[in-house]
């Protein structure tokens, strides 16, 4: 592992005044400057339980908790009240969904100003056990519109490519079939939209993947893609001429998988780059949630994200004296770190060339943060966290590049 951006600006450091002297403090401060990248402080801060990004859009994401009751055999789940953030500004609003709390679909994507749509049971008949569809209003909390009686035949059949996904944006509403057709409605009252519609057709395309080419790996085999939940790729996000996806490779690891992350020519689904190496977090336990290296698009293009982790020492530090330790250049290794130093461990952002995957620039640190999504400017992150307990979530404003 190599020593982070700190150790580089310190060696930039001495380099300078070994060679200038006092009388080159201005080329000091200046080479430091360049070699350090600027330091974000959040913009917004909120309580992070249950708040974590899980359904996302441009500016907003949504997320439904579920409340485990009992244990064993009894276990039984609660649904909570959506949550809904706007990512600009940190403002969080809830609304509890009607009966059980539970929808029959969430949204893949909330409408960029912010439109959550989710289908509820109605009741009435079999097919359309689930044809009453809300939108709510993530500013507010409360439906713009209900509408009842959603005519959901056309994507009743056939049995195999009967699911659904759900999405918005500013002007459709789409439930659309993998590989089939889709229900439209209009986003801003509710209002049926025909199936053949431009703008029905270009987000239910979207929503199953149906505007991309076929995708292929390196060795020129096919990168099955679907929206149906069974595949072992996932979109991350798209530039104007990049696909970027991670894919989950099955190993024997404790992990019991790897992930693989390529970018796709959006003409002609030719891989042009794949990362297979993604550092994990030291420190982070196999099952569970932890930070580790990855990939994400921002409106300047895509960017990576990595952990600055401490360089462990030479020699063991319980056998040093005070003055000995005092007198080396290390920090613990990561057995020894604790809570307190993982918490405030720098999260380190580089732009990426989308073409080539090689790391352009560092462009932001954040301390002590752990990645969560990445909206429009706005960068999402755990922060504040205790005992790794997810206790606070920021917004940070990610420079463009």
């Amino acid at each position: 592992m190599t020593r982070g951006w700190r150790g580089r600006a310190a060696l930039v450091a001495v380099a300078v005044a070994a060679l200038t002297g006092t009388a080159g403090c201005s080329t000091w401060a200046d080479l430091t400057a360049e070699a350090e990248p600027p330091e974000l402080r959040a913009t917004w801060t909120i309580p992070g339980l249950d708040m974590n990004p899980e359904h996302v859009g441009p500016h907003h994401w949504a997320t439904l908790p579920m409340r485990r009751n009992g244990v064993g055999w009894g276990t039984t789940w609660t649904a909570g009240a959506v949550a809904m953030v706007d990512a600009r500004t940190g403002k969080a609003t809830h609304r509890r969904l009607p009966g059980d709390g539970r929808p029959c679909a969430f949204p893949r994507t909330i409408s960029p100003d912010g439109l959550v749509v989710v289908t509820l049971p109605s009741g009435r008949g079999r097919i359309n056990a689930c044809n009453r569809v809300m939108g709510l209003d993530a500013a507010t909390g409360r439906p713009r519109w209900v509408t009842d009686d959603v005519d959901l035949s056309p994507l009743a059949l056939p049995r195999r490519e009967r699911h659904v996904v759900l999405g918005a944006d500013d002007d459709v509403v789409a439930l659309a079939r993998i590989d089939g057709d889709a229900v439209c409605l209009d986003s801003s009252h509710g209002g049926p939209v025909e199936s053949d519609d431009a703008a029905c057709r270009a987000l239910a395309d979207r929503l199953t993947h149906a505007d991309l080419p076929a995708l292929t790996d390196l060795d020129g085999e096919p990168v099955p893609l679907t929206a149906d939940g069974l595949s072992d790729t996932t979109e991350i996000g798209r530039t104007d001429e990049v696909l970027l996806v991670e894919t989950l490779v099955p190993d024997d690891t404790a992990r019991g998988a790897i992930e693989v992350v390529r970018a796709h020519d959006l003409e002609t689904g030719e891989t042009l780059w794949e990362k297979s190496d993604l550092e994990l977090d030291p420190h982070g336990d196999a099952t569970t949630w932890n930070r580790r290296e990855r990939y994400f698009v921002a409106p300047s293009g895509i960017a990576r994200v990595s952990y600055d982790y401490v360089e462990g020492p030479s020699e063991d530090p319980e056998e040093l004296t005070a003055s000995e330790d005092a007198e080396l250049d290390y920090d613990l290794t990561e057995s020894q770190v604790s809570v307190e130093e993982l918490t405030t461990t720098p999260m380190v952002i580089t732009a990426v060339d989308p073409r080539t995957g090689e790391d352009l620039e560092t462009v932001a640190t954040m301390e002590g943060a752990w990645f969560a999504g990445q909206f429009s400017d706005m960068t999402v992150a755990l922060t504040d966290q205790e005992q790794l307990f997810r206790s606070t979530i920021s917004g940070f404003e990610l420079p463009r590049w």
